[in-house]
């Protein structure tokens, strides 16, 4: 933060102009964590797009992934790096796993600065959801 720079116009400096740090650290962070990082973003797009989790028939259909080892590789990686979390229904077998997004800077992401083209509202909303949570990390 600048000197004298409140919270609202760093938040909007650093997440919502072209220039700003964290506008593309999303793109880069799954680019240096993946091999075929476009995959594995979709994965988490679908995610963030739902409210609810997915199955892995599901997210192969959002993504139009095969039904090779590559879904299961994707999957395994994003759980492993925390971005998602598989649950097992309790009637269910372990084949019938459901996803769900986990990570918060990347719904966080997905839903406002990947496309910055939201109401006014919205923004001023996202703003005061980030600062409350960045105070909340201060107590």
């Amino acid at each position: 933060m600048g000197k004298g720079e409140s919270a609202t116009k760093a938040i909007d400096r650093t997440c919502f102009t072209k220039e700003g740090l964290l506008h593309d650290e999303f793109r880069n962070l799954f680019q240096s964590l993946f091999d075929d990082a476009g995959c594995h973003i979709d994965v988490i797009r679908a995610l963030a797009n739902k409210s609810m989790s997915l199955t892995r028939q599901e997210i192969m259909k959002a993504c139009k992934l095969s039904t090779s080892g590559e879904t299961t590789q994707i999957l395994n990686e994003l759980a492993e790096s925390g971005f998602i979390t598989p649950y097992r229904p309790f009637d269910r077998k372990a084949k019938d796993r459901i996803y769900k997004q986990t990570d918060e800077y990347a719904h966080i992401y997905i839903k406002f600065i990947e496309n910055s083209k939201f109401t006014k509202l919205e923004r001023v909303c996202l703003r005061r959801n980030l600062h409350d949570a960045h105070s909340a990390n201060k107590e």
